[in-house]
């Protein structure tokens, strides 16, 4: 047994002592949900320890290259969806990291890139996508671990779908925010599963797209992203609580940028590579930078061994996996796949 195998079970929630053998493909494991995080202890940020600073792991390819693609966790397994190959066309693939290597999983209806992928309730969701000629595409899938094919279900309404948007599970609803519909969108809604509904949300202060997104103890964070071209990066942090009828402003992040992959640990979020980097011919981010949203501060980490944008992160446990992406500005798919670890506190 590998080294890497033994680390990645030692990182995942709920497998101490006595724990149930590793899940493998369909079956159920559950874990604590991506990008969401509780604290019941009562500390300060004075009396918090301090969190320990992650390393990189290089893990196993991801079969085939992949960029634009939407990356989620489920019941311990890291969902890879759709994306884009070595063209601008999208793909109909789903790969599954099973913690031990890659394998197909159930192909999605229709090639879609730049997908709003969110894991709800033992399940995934598709709300919204982009294809062929990166236009926006009104589709809502479902597909739950054991099913032969994703379920379509009703589109939303007119005005609400659209690609590269940040997604977020928030009570019983999904939150879909900002993203590409012909261009950069200020826009925002959540959508229920058990019915379907769609409510509108307060408006971004800007149009953005490529942007970051997680949930940290109920407050939907929105970081960086760019606005209406892929050197047009932006640095803002915006918030929002349900209920509030406006984003508020926190810390900046420290360097401006879209495209990038998000995660959180230990109640911490993650901004991770992106493009649109004026300084480099790549045009590609290497930084990864820390936020912590009790004190409103970042920290600089060690940057991506590979710089990469066009990917998302997904955490399982303590270690946050970043597959694929693209190492030039545009389509440049890689099969990478990199993950930071955190040692256990």
């Amino acid at each position: 047994m590998s080294l890497l195998f033994l680390m990645f079970l030692a990182c995942r929630p709920g497998e101490s002592k006595g724990a149930a053998t590793p899940a493998t493909i369909g079956e159920s494991n559950p874990t604590l949900e991506s990008g969401t995080h509780a604290d019941d202890s009562g500390t300060t940020p004075e009396s918090a320890p301090p969190t320990p600073v992650p390393t990189w792991v290089t893990l196993p390819d991801v079969p085939v290259p992949v960029q634009e693609v939407a990356v989620e966790a489920l019941d311990g397994l890291v969902y890879v969806v759709g994306g884009l190959g070595g063209s601008t066309s999208g793909l109909t693939t789903v790969w599954v990291w099973d913690g031990v290597g890659w394998a197909a999983g159930v192909p999605l209806p229709g090639a879609i890139h730049h997908a709003n992928l969110v894991a709800f309730e033992g399940a995934l969701y598709v709300l919204g996508a982009m294809v062929t000629g990166f236009d926006p595409v009104n589709v809502v899938w479902r597909w739950r671990p054991g099913d032969a094919a994703w379920e379509e279900l009703a589109p939303v309404a007119d005005g609400l779908f659209r690609g590269a948007s940040a997604v977020g599970v928030m009570g019983d609803t999904i939150w879909v925010i900002g993203g590409s519909a012909f261009g950069s969108v200020a826009t925002a809604f959540s959508w229920r599963p058990s019915d379907q509904v769609s409510t509108p949300l307060p408006d971004l202060p800007l149009p953005l797209d490529h942007l970051g997104g997680e949930v940290v103890d109920g407050v939907f964070y929105v970081l960086g992203g760019r606005s209406f071209g892929v050197t047009a990066v932006q640095a803002g942090v915006w918030a929002l609580r349900p209920g509030d009828t406006s984003w508020s402003a926190r810390a900046e992040v420290p360097t401006a940028r879209g495209g990038v992959a998000t995660g959180v640990l230990d109640g911490k979020i993650y901004v991770i590579g992106g493009e649109g980097n004026p300084d480099v011919e790549s045009g590609i981010f290497p930084d990864v930078e820390r936020y912590d949203p009790v004190a409103d501060t970042w920290e600089s980490l060690e940057s991506m061994p590979t710089p990469r944008h066009g990917t998302q992160g997904a955490v399982v446990g303590n270690t946050l996996i970043v597959p694929g992406g693209a190492t030039v500005e545009g389509v440049g798919a890689v099969t990478t796949v990199e993950a930071l670890v955190l040692a256990a506190q």
